[in-house]
């Protein structure tokens, strides 16, 4: 493998990875700011956890878009759709952090826009699960991270209203989809030297 094909390959799979472990970055400083309930009731959000959130979903956004572009040009079709998918579904997530921070809307008026984000996380989910060069515990991980959040949405779908116990199920479910993410980048990583490894193999045969 030429010295020029190799940094190609391994700067596209840094870059897929990079914005995989920042958005984890993002996430992680997330912890250090828990929300609160009010006295009427309804959580109180801390301005820097919508930004923070901005940055882990434009950071996955990257990671997704990339991956997604990669997977293409290999021609493995379904998890290519899969991470195209994902980044539209935290395109939708990010313009619902925006209008958290822009808007005087309730927390609650917001989270109605982002419940609509689950018609495409759970697709796009699945349909990633069908790339083969992930393991397949990492595969069942990302469908399983969807399990909280779709629990989530459906008790806010039944009450109307966001309880403490509904924040905690949103906060599992983010934890598991953050390591699932991690993940994404560090077997990117791997399967890029893998690649670079068994190309050289193949040259040095030939």
């Amino acid at each position: 493998m030429e010295l020029s094909h190799k940094k190609r390959t391994m700067h596209i799979a840094w870059t897929i990875a990079s914005g995989f472990f920042l958005s984890n970055i993002a996430f992680i400083a997330t912890m250090f700011f828990i929300p609160t309930m009010g006295s009427d009731g309804k959580p109180i959000v801390p301005p820097i956890i919508m930004t923070l959130g901005e940055i882990q979903t434009a950071m996955l956004i990257l990671g997704c878009v990339a991956l997604g572009i990669k997977l293409s040009e290999e021609k493995k079709t379904l998890p290519s759709i899969g991470f195209t998918m994902m980044s539209i579904t935290q395109g939708v997530i990010f313009i619902t952090y925006t209008v958290s921070i822009n808007s005087h809307e309730g927390i609650e008026e917001i989270y109605r826009v982002f419940m609509s984000s689950m018609f495409l996380l759970i697709p796009s989910m699945i349909l990633i699960a069908f790339y083969s060069d992930f393991p397949k515990w990492l595969n069942i991980l990302g469908v399983v991270a969807c399990i909280p959040l779709l629990i989530e949405n459906i008790g806010f779908a039944y009450t109307g209203k966001l309880s403490e116990g509904l924040i905690n199920m949103d906060g599992f479910g983010q934890l598991l989809f953050s390591i699932t993410a991690f993940f994404w980048g560090l077997r990117t990583i791997k399967n890029a030297r893998k690649e670079i490894k068994s190309e050289d193999s193949s040259n040095v045969i030939k």
